[in-house]
């Protein structure tokens, strides 16, 4: 998950659909600008908003932020050709075995 509330957005992070991809696009706008010139200077490690929240479904979503964020905001994700994101997560799963 990924919330904007200077552009009033929140991106919903489906697994294994490049959304580690999109995240890091849209990133810039998950930082107020002080924070964005913290990050630059080197005062605020560039990750210090990654959280186990990545993943989360939007049902989960709701669940966590306040209820006119949730409904105000605009939503989305992206989902994946169910085939290809099958064939994905089988190939994720036999590297992380072999690791």
């Amino acid at each position: 998950m990924l919330i904007s509330h200077t552009k009033k957005f929140i991106f919903i992070h489906n697994y294994k659909v490049a959304g580690t991809s999109v995240r890091e696009v849209l990133g810039k706008y998950r930082l107020s600008k002080w924070a964005r010139l913290q990050q630059k200077l080197g005062l605020l490690p560039r990750n210090h908003q990654r959280t186990a929240d990545n993943h989360l479904t939007a049902l989960e979503v709701k669940a966590k932020i306040p209820k006119n964020i949730f409904e105000q905001y605009f939503k989305f994700g992206f989902v994946r050709n169910p085939w290809d994101w099958q064939a994905s997560l089988y190939e994720y799963a036999l590297k992380k075995s072999k690791s």
